[in-house]
């Protein structure tokens, strides 16, 4: 006959076994990739700032088009505030006060 201790530690160490065996790098056991075929862009300012352009600019269009949608405009200030710290722009600040 087994003590209890002597079980909860054989419990918990089939626990932990599991939990190790769930955990270990599954893309290496099936050889998957995370996007197979597809190019990552390296993050740069650049890139960064381009994104943060395009993305302003939809926003400004969107909110336009949609004058009583409230949503937008925050969204937008929030990517001019984004924009500003990326650059150091204080015009971005302004244009996101003005928004």
């Amino acid at each position: 006959m087994t003590s209890i201790p002597h079980r909860l530690g054989i419990a918990l160490s089939l626990v932990c076994v599991c939990l190790l065996a769930g955990c270990d790098g599954r893309a290496k056991l099936t050889g998957a990739t995370p996007n197979p075929g597809k190019t990552v862009e390296k993050p740069s300012y650049e890139a960064e700032l381009r994104k943060f352009n395009a993305a302003i600019e939809h926003g400004v269009s969107l909110a336009a088009k949609q004058v009583g949608d409230t949503l937008i405009p925050l969204e937008v200030v929030s990517l001019y505030q984004e924009r500003a710290r990326l650059t150091g722009s204080y015009d971005d600040y302004a244009k996101a006060e003005a928004l």
